[in-house]
């Protein structure tokens, strides 16, 4: 038999063989895995043009999906990537809040500051600052020392109780004084003392109680002051 080749006969031939070019081109991708396992892309770079087109190796080598042709350089690339080199350390700056509200812990660079109902505590340079409109407690099971290099000040609006199961000892090098609006009682059920190389005052709005167990021992090399009244 024979065919004739006509513009109009070539027009259809090459419309079917594009279509079923198109159709086992469809069928490829249907069933390809892409990308392949630990999410590898595998593809066919086109030489001297450098156009890609993804392929699956594990699809049958008579697959068009399955494998590169001479023309074309296979290729291939992790999605997740390579990990990079580690960071510099973070430095926070803000306010972190409790869910309720109620807490709070700022930080800046002109220093630190927690806060929470009534109360505030501040890290400001080498001071520490704690104020409270209730009451503070601190407590060591062992020995609790206060050493400054200046002076101390211990001061309430209410009554002052310093209490020990031992020895209580208050020593300055310069000028010593415990003042409350109320009533002020030192309690131990051992010796008492108080050394100062100055004057030591004890000054009460109320009663002024300085009781031991064995003895009271009041040592200063100058005059020693109770409400006013000079003991000798």
């Amino acid at each position: 038999m024979l065919i004739t080749r006509t513009p109009r006969t070539k027009r259809a031939l090459a419309g079917a063989a594009g279509g079923l070019l198109i159709a086992a081109t469809a069928g490829a991708v249907a069933s390809a895995t892409i990308p392949g396992d630990g999410n590898v892309y595998t593809a066919c770079m086109l030489k001297k043009v450098g156009t890609i087109r993804l392929i699956d190796p594990s699809l049958a080598s008579s697959n068009l999906m399955s494998h590169c042709t001479s023309l074309e350089t296979e290729v291939s690339w992790n999605q997740k990537g390579l990990p990079g080199p580690a960071g510099p350390p973070g430095a926070f700056t803000g306010t972190l809040t409790s869910p309720n509200g109620a807490y709070s812990i700022s930080v800046t660079d002109a220093g630190i500051v927690m806060r929470a109902p009534g109360a505030t505590a501040r890290l400001v340079g080498s001071d520490i600052t704690l104020d409270s409109s209730s009451s503070t407690t601190v407590q060591a099971g062992t020995s609790f020392g206060l050493v400054t290099g200046t002076g101390l000040s211990l001061a309430s609006g209410g009554n002052t109780t310093l209490q020990t199961a031992k020895s209580l000892a208050a020593s300055s090098g310069s000028d010593t004084s415990l003042a409350v609006g109320k009533d002020l009682s030192v309690a131990v059920d051992g010796s008492t003392s108080v050394h100062a190389s100055g004057p030591v005052t004890v000054d009460s709005g109320g009663a002024a109680t300085l009781r031991g167990a064995t003895g009271v021992l009041l040592s200063s090399p100058g005059p020693v002051t109770v409400n006013g009244a000079p003991i000798p």
